[in-house]
């Protein structure tokens, strides 16, 4: 027989599904440490007394599910198809430092306008209460368009929504036009501007564009290219702040992570390939995320997926890229007393953390099928665990005292790679609020003695959230 096989040649891989249940193919292939697929089986049995002893009658099948677990190191890639199937939402953000003051208030979810090049887009996060002041906003797509080669070039896009004076820009999986260049800057202008059509100038209020040549492939539109250094200004709050250098939002994005307020969290087809032959499960959702940042090793991350019972699938060629790693040496742990203050806060030397994501996912079986029909996520929780030196008694007394509670932050930037043109591989975790379960520490004779402490977070009214997640990378579209 030629089927046998050692673990490292199956691989797991897995597509985010477009409609829960509906098989989509395997967009990320995640290079396991460990991990299978388990079917999951419940019966009902007939333990009716029939004159005798024997204890079982009957056995019928009557749901299966299919439990996919596996752990692996944390790199930057994938990283966010784990938080994205963790937390439910994701927008992938240009970061505008902001070096001077901001006058006013932004409030998240307004539009924010960009002078200059009058590129928009939306505010998903503000960190500004802090020090370093720093503003997330999103462009997304505003849809693909057509565009003939004519004097002048003239764009079809329905429903576009443009204005005389907007900034808008161009990506295509082909060819544009000759005239026009991706990931530029332009600028919609009145002639010829409809509900449904428009054109565009290089220059505000400028001559519109002719284009010659040839084209191919799919074109998408945006509402302009971000520079930085310019004045950002918001919609509906007139808040204004002048942004800092940014990266170029085509080679680096900041992909923010809010927890999505719903018990029907994304869904992915996870796929099974080895020797023996390939599987795979739809409807599968995260129930538990579990990271483990222990100094001297990678920063290692072990998920839990429930999913539709496991089925066949067409023969699988996995393929993997090549992704930046997280390692403890690279981690950096914050503790402050509110969420103000982490910026300023110094970093604590710590050995290791841990932090268990539980989604606590619940399954719904109707009648006539041994399938179940649906998973929903519920209650959101995250605890933790530290382990440093017992050299002060400040994290005991955390413990000890009563209703203490503290901000904290952990940060990985792998400072050994450089994105863009001066930023790094980073993965961060804010908890605004956390309160503290218990604490020991070692008592052996020989030992250093260390000290470890166990923390919940709490929801937080004044940020509104349990946990922030932040991921830089190089890959500038949404999980």
């Amino acid at each position: 027989m030629a089927n046998e096989h050692v673990g490292r040649k199956q691989s797991i891989g897995l597509g985010k599904e477009s409609a829960s249940g509906t098989s989509v193919a395997a967009g990320r292939w995640i290079p396991k440490i460990d991990g299978q697929f388990t079917p999951t089986n419940t019966t009902a049995d007939d333990t009716g007394a029939y004159g005798v002893i024997d204890a079982l009658r009957d056995q019928q099948l009557v749901k299966t599910i299919t439990t996919v677990d596996f752990s692996c190191d944390l790199r930057d890639l994938y990283a966010g198809d784990l938080f994205m199937g963790l937390f439910g939402s994701e927008y992938s953000c240009i970061r505008f430092p902001i070096p001077g003051s901001i006058t006013g208030a932004f409030t998240v979810g307004e539009t924010i306008t960009e002078s200059v090049t009058s590129a928009k887009g939306t505010l998903r996060r503000a960190d500004v209460g802090g020090t370093s002041k720093v503003l997330f906003v999103d462009s997304p797509a505003v849809g693909t368009f057509t565009v003939t080669i004519a004097t002048p070039g003239v764009f079809s896009l329905t429903a576009h929504g443009f204005s005389a004076g907007d900034g808008v820009s161009f990506t295509t999986t082909g060819a544009l036009p000759t005239g026009l260049s991706p990931n530029t800057n332009y600028f919609v202008i009145a002639a010829g501007l409809t509900a449904n059509a428009f054109e565009v100038s290089a220059t505000s209020g400028g001559s519109a564009i002719n284009t010659s040549g040839s084209q191919s492939g799919t074109h998408t539109a945006y509402r302009g290219y971000f520079a930085g250094g310019n004045t950002l200004t918001g919609g509906s709050s007139g808040a204004t702040a002048t942004g800092g250098t940014i990266e170029a939002p085509a080679s680096v994005r900041s992909h923010v992570f809010p927890l999505l307020n719903s018990n029907t969290h994304p869904s992915y087809t996870i796929y099974g390939s080895d020797p023996v032959g390939d599987s795979k499960a739809v409807y599968c959702m995260l129930d538990t995320l579990d990271l483990d940042m222990t100094s001297g090793g990678f920063a290692l991350a072990k998920v839990k997926y429930m999913g539709k019972k496991v089925q066949s699938a067409s023969a699988q060629t996995p393929s993997y890229t090549a992704q930046n790693a997280f390692l403890a040496k690279y981690a950096n742990f914050y503790d402050a007393a509110n969420y103000n203050s982490l910026d300023a806060a110094a970093a604590t030397t710590i050995k290791s953390m841990k932090l268990n994501f539980k989604k606590n996912l619940v399954d719904f079986q109707g009648w006539g099928a041994t399938d179940v029909s649906n998973f929903f996520n519920r209650q959101f929780e995250v605890s933790g665990e530290i382990v440093l030196l017992y050299n002060a008694t400040t994290f005991r007394d955390y413990v000890t005292t009563s209703n203490q509670t503290r901000s904290f932050r952990v940060k990985l930037a792998n400072t050994d790679v450089t994105i863009g043109s001066g930023s790094n591989p980073t993965i961060q975790f804010d908890f605004p609020v956390v309160t503290f379960k218990d604490w020991k520490r070692t008592t052996n004779n020989n030992d250093i003695i260390e000290q470890t402490v166990l923390f919940k977070a709490t929801y937080d009214i004044t940020t509104s959230m349990t946990c922030a997640c932040l991921l830089t990378n190089t890959s500038v579209s949404n999980y």
